[in-house]
């Protein structure tokens, strides 16, 4: 993984990963990430604030937001 080979060269490295699914967002932090960003979760949680709000630019503003 190319996660540990980061940390092997550089062992204060700040690591960022993104995880293709919930299943593997502990794994990408036991490998030794710092972060693990799931976007499928990201997604889901901007659905369901765009489906829930009365502003029609939810999805922008929280978009925005993560800027």
């Amino acid at each position: 993984m190319s996660i540990l080979t980061a940390r092997k060269i550089d062992p204060s490295m700040r690591i960022v990963a993104a995880a293709s699914s919930a299943a593997n967002v502990s794994k990408l932090k036991r490998a030794g990430a710092d972060v693990v960003i799931s976007p499928h979760t990201l997604g889901g949680k901007l659905i369901v604030k765009s489906v829930l709000s009365e502003d029609d630019d939810e999805a922008a503003n929280v978009l925005a937001d993560l800027s």
